[in-house]
């Protein structure tokens, strides 16, 4: 069983005032795996948000269906929220309040209380590095300190999916990496993640799969390496050589059908190839063969916002 099943999703909004339907998802189907970590892509306006908020029981769609852990989202709405964990921007914790004091709200709304709820709350804060601030005010916390917060909050529980809603925004670079160094603690421990971000740097980083979404469409998903062979005719080789190889031997390498293309850079040559699995070891052979000693050979790789970028340009209409 898939943690999180989509079929044909949709949502429709009404603006009332210009007196028309916003199709913000538009027929959507996909599937996350049990301890997956799955990123969720787009450009502002193209449905992430709505999507989280339907696949946590907080919005009921139009049309299609979506189940969490075999629970139907409009059916078992219930069921779904007692099994999810949901760290949306903002933080949602009381700042008035101490930190325990938050953990121990939060705990009683799924009957966690007394030595249960102290317990679970002193395993979670040691987890995140939070001990020491148990009895501080959140308000006092810096914007990392308390988007780890809101993570143990979210942790109370112990939730098998969790749907993260921009974990990084706003946060400084050590906040981010300890956000990411926890979000891939929680893979290890099999939870299923859910990430709607901005930040490709980021989600390239933890994500085993990804889906970009604009409009209300899905336009694409699977792993970077896979929508990087979709979306790019060509990849690249580069050969660091020692010495700068012989006219003869790149005139013998541009005669080959699987090299499209070549490019050099004194003792370093790019080769641009549709399949460089099949294609490097024969590069390396003929470069030796000929007597070149070859450093290093690395492949490339398109990063994520490199696909983003493309496929938003092909989508829009403009040059790909």
């Amino acid at each position: 069983m898939n943690a999180i099943q989509v079929e044909n999703l949709a949502k429709i909004f009404v603006d009332k005032k210009q007196q028309r339907e916003i199709h913000a998802v538009d027929g959507i189907t996909f599937s996350v795996a049990p301890g997956e970590i799955f990123g969720f892509l787009g450009p502002n306006g193209a449905g992430k948000t709505t999507t989280i908020r339907v696949l946590a029981g907080l919005l009921k769609p139009n049309s299609g269906c979506a189940w969490v852990l075999g629970h139907d989202v409009v059916e078992e709405a219930g069921e779904v929220r007692k099994n999810i964990g949901f760290l949306t921007e903002n933080h949602g914790n009381y700042e008035n309040l101490t930190l325990e004091q938050n953990l121990t709200f939060f705990a009683s709304f799924y009957g966690i209380e007394g030595k249960e709820s102290q317990a679970h709350i002193t395993e979670i804060l040691e987890k995140l590095g939070l001990s020491d601030r148990r009895q501080q005010k959140v308000g006092k916390f810096s914007k990392g300190l308390k988007q780890r917060a809101a993570l143990a909050r979210v942790l109370i529980h112990n939730p098998s999916v969790l749907f993260f809603d921009e974990p990084t925004s706003g946060l400084d670079p050590v906040a981010a990496v300890q956000v990411r160094e926890l979000i891939l603690g929680l893979k290890e421990k099999h939870r299923t993640i859910f990430i709607n971000s901005h930040n490709l740097e980021e989600v390239q980083k933890v994500c085993d799969r990804v889906a970009i979404i604009d409009a209300g469409k899905l336009k694409r998903i699977g792993t970077a390496q896979d929508l990087s062979k979709q979306l790019f005719e060509t990849q690249v080789v580069v050969c660091r050589l020692k010495q700068v190889p012989s006219s003869a031997i790149i005139a013998e390498l541009r005669n080959r059908r699987d090299i499209k293309n070549i490019r050099e850079n004194g003792p370093v040559v790019e080769f641009f190839v549709d399949d460089p699995d099949a294609v490097t070891p024969e590069i390396v052979r003929l470069l030796v063969r000929d007597g070149v000693d070859v450093i290093e050979v690395t492949r490339q790789q398109h990063t994520l916002e490199d696909i983003y970028l493309k496929l938003m340009r092909t989508t829009t209409g403009g040059s790909a």
